[in-house]
């Protein structure tokens, strides 16, 4: 999903306290869209970008590439592992998990 999503060899967002959030522009541009679990992805109606994950609504996520500048956090791992790109090779020494861990994978 987050190859197609972002057309790359995987997608690297940052998690975020939603109660925290809030867009400094733009807001009446994005929109979202949920699955039935609630988990969703807002993007921008104008050019289709992804620009964050969301829980019911919330954005609990923000895709990286849309941030201007050096974020101020790095990977702590890989997740979604189990369905990576075949013609992507993972070449340092994060942890790996071949799906979501039920647990935050920093151990937060």
């Amino acid at each position: 999903m987050c190859r197609r999503q972002h057309g790359a060899a995987f997608a690297s967002y940052a998690d975020c306290d939603p109660s925290a959030f809030s867009w400094v522009a733009g807001a009446e541009q994005v929109a979202v869209y949920a699955l039935d679990s609630g988990a969703g992805w807002a993007f921008c109606q104008r050019c289709g970008s992804t620009l964050a994950g969301t829980t019911d609504g919330a954005v609990t996520s923000i895709a990286l590439g849309t941030v201007s500048g050096d974020p101020g956090v790095r990977p702590g791992c890989h997740i979604f592992v189990g369905s990576k790109a075949v013609w992507y090779d993972i070449a340092d020494a994060l942890p790996q998990h071949a799906t979501r861990p039920e647990s935050d994978p920093d151990g937060d």
